[in-house]
């Protein structure tokens, strides 16, 4: 029979663990990007991120062409 407090000891542990969204690179591979879309998601839902949180979050890991993509985003919208 297992310990009931097992759930919470595990839960206590993983606390202080922090997950990092993986970088993402933008390159024209329409799986690579859905693999980085659910790796991101599954790292939201853990730390538990929300709205405008996780989409700075996810730009931070942008790099190369995606970067570029999300620099001409966010201009084009304050213009």
């Amino acid at each position: 029979r297992k310990n009931r407090e097992e759930p919470d000891a595990m839960a206590a542990n993983l606390s202080n663990y922090k997950m990092r969204v993986p970088q993402f690179f933008g390159k024209n591979d329409p799986d690579a990007y859905l693999d980085w879309e659910k790796k991101a998601e599954l790292v939201f839902t853990y730390q538990k991120y929300y709205g405008i949180n996780c989409v700075k979050i996810a730009a931070a890991e942008f790099y190369d062409y995606a970067l570029s993509w999300w620099d001409q985003t966010v201009s084009a919208r304050v213009r």
